[in-house]
């Protein structure tokens, strides 16, 4: 009632009396109402407050049950989680563990791998050596008794130029042989013609031989008194059936051109060999060269590297003035790279 009235005699200024002990129950419950997010109970329904009181009892009594059951809900979530998060550290351990492992033994299998290919390496280079040359230490007294590093030629690359210089000898030893039988050819050739003239003057002198018999040929003979009558008729004959001097000299010329022809495929076969041996010489010292420094530097082989140790030096690639470049396998990635 006093709140009534203080509402019906203005606004603002005001002010409201506190509850009459006989409302007090009433205001009682209209405070827990409008807490509990009820609203306020208006003072036209004050005499139906013992109804109000027993739904407001049981909207409060299933709040509760349902915030429980929440609480409940989230104790349980919150120790799936908990078994959960337990398992996935676990799991995590385990399989750090197992990449651990695997690591190690990869990381032992490309040791192994690259100690083998390094001793098959040198053991190839050890016995290409003869055949392909290596390199000698020498000292030098006149750079103030340093050693230094020569070439020594392999076996291979003398007995290649062993032939060639012998085929070039060759080669010119046919020259003069084949100048010398085609200069006798043209001598033997001229020779042929003077004498064939020097036939057909006297043919002409005496008359056609042929036609002659050797009674006839001896009487001329004795008739003028020239015994080389009768030799000659028949020295005429015998070059009559003689092979051409011409002829002989083309056969002496071609024969020089087949015999050079020859020397010349011999030739080329071997400077072919030697491209293919100076290819071959040039990796096989690069190859000397690259294990020399790798044996001398102060990174060996198997080594780790990098970061977290993910990269292991499997063998030198080069060297410069102030770096070296390694391959290595990276253990992470499981894959070869170059490391600086």
């Amino acid at each position: 009632g006093g709140a009534g009235r203080g509402r019906g005699r203005g606004r603002g200024t005001a002010k409201q009396k506190p509850p009459s002990p006989t409302n007090q129950s009433a205001y009682g419950r209209r405070s827990s109402a409008s807490l509990d997010g009820l609203g306020p109970v208006s003072s036209t329904g004050l005499h139906h407050g013992g109804a109000e009181a027993g739904g407001e009892s049981a909207l409060v009594k299933r709040l509760h049950e349902l915030e429980q059951a929440l609480q409940e809900q989230r104790r349980e979530s919150a120790q799936e989680t908990s078994a959960l998060t337990r398992e996935v550290r676990k799991r995590d351990t385990e399989l750090e563990a197992f990449e651990g492992l695997s690591r190690s033994v990869i990381g032992k299998i490309v040791r192994e791998k690259w100690e083998l290919h390094a001793e098959m390496s040198r053991d190839r280079l050890a016995h290409d050596s003869h055949r392909l040359g290596r390199f000698s230490s020498s000292r030098v007294y006149s750079s103030g008794g340093g050693a230094a590093d020569y070439w020594e030629e392999g076996l291979a690359m003398k007995l290649i130029r062993k032939e060639q210089s012998a085929l070039l000898a060759k080669e010119e030893s046919l020259k003069k042989e084949n100048k010398d039988k085609i200069k006798h050819a043209r001598d033997s050739a001229k020779a042929a013609h003077a004498r064939e003239a020097e036939m057909r003057r006297r043919q002409r002198a005496v008359g056609a031989e042929e036609h002659f018999s050797s009674e006839q040929v001896s009487e001329l003979g004795n008739m003028f008194g020239n015994n080389e009558i009768q030799e000659s008729a028949f020295q005429i004959q015998g070059d009559r059936n003689a092979v051409p001097e011409e002829l002989a000299v083309h056969e002496v010329e071609e024969t020089a051109k087949a015999r050079l022809a020859a020397l010349k495929r011999d030739s080329q076969r071997l400077a072919e060999d030697r491209a293919r041996l100076d290819v071959e010489t040039t990796r096989h010292r690069r190859e000397l060269k690259r294990c020399s420094l790798e044996d001398r530097s102060k990174f060996k082989r198997g080594m780790t590297t990098g970061a977290h140790g993910e990269y292991i030096l499997t063998a030198l690639l080069g060297k410069g003035g102030f770096s070296e470049v390694w391959k290595a396998f990276d253990l992470y990635k499981l894959r070869d790279v170059a490391v600086k």
